[in-house]
């Protein structure tokens, strides 16, 4: 009888699940359509590629409406979410994201090196990162880009610039919470 009642559960859960799969993927496309219009305004010069790139998307989108069967809507669906979310556009609309993390990242280590002392790191400037991540900003606002490899190009290299400074960065305070183990370690052995 027992085992009547977990068939049945798993078999009412499995029936919802393509249901809520669907309806994730339909909502998951308006969330898509509304960060690619929202990504156009935000940055014109790419507003072009943008809005190829959702054309091609809701191409793709009305084949979906189209097809008979249910698991069929939402591959297609599935498809349609994958062009308007490829690369370029998930890169640029987390470059706000990536910015506020080396920012914060920074604060840390530079709060570190002027207590400690700790020229190396201090070298490093915060007036520095805020510059690169300036020139990065301008650059993104700056380039007018017509397709989706050129876009692609466009981000990739300011983001390339941006993940070296964070590289720099988290290397150093991987070295700080390293440098603090020992130094935790060392207090232990001498208690």
């Amino acid at each position: 009888m027992k085992t009547i009642y977990v068939i049945a559960s798993l078999l009412i859960i499995s029936l919802f699940s393509c249901k809520t799969t669907y309806l994730s993927q339909t909502n998951q496309w308006n969330q898509s359509k509304a960060r690619l219009e929202r990504l156009s305004q935000e940055y014109p010069n790419f507003s072009l590629a943008l809005q190829k790139q959702l054309a091609e998307a809701e191409e793709i989108y009305v084949q979906a409406e189209e097809q008979i069967g249910e698991e069929a809507k939402k591959e297609m669906l599935s498809q349609a979410n994958r062009k308007a979310s490829a690369g370029y556009i998930y890169q640029l609309d987390n470059w706000e994201k990536k910015v506020e993390k080396l920012r914060l990242d920074a604060i840390q280590l530079f709060e570190y090196a002027e207590k400690h002392k700790d020229f190396v790191i201090a070298g490093l400037k915060s007036d520095n990162i805020e510059l690169i991540i300036s020139d990065m900003q301008a650059y993104l606002v700056s380039i007018e880009v017509s397709d989706q490899y050129q876009a692609q190009q466009v981000v990739e290299k300011a983001l390339g610039k941006l993940n070296r400074i964070q590289k720099v960065v988290t290397t150093n305070l991987r070295e700080i919470e390293k440098r603090k183990k020992e130094e935790e370690t060392a207090a232990e052995a001498a208690n």
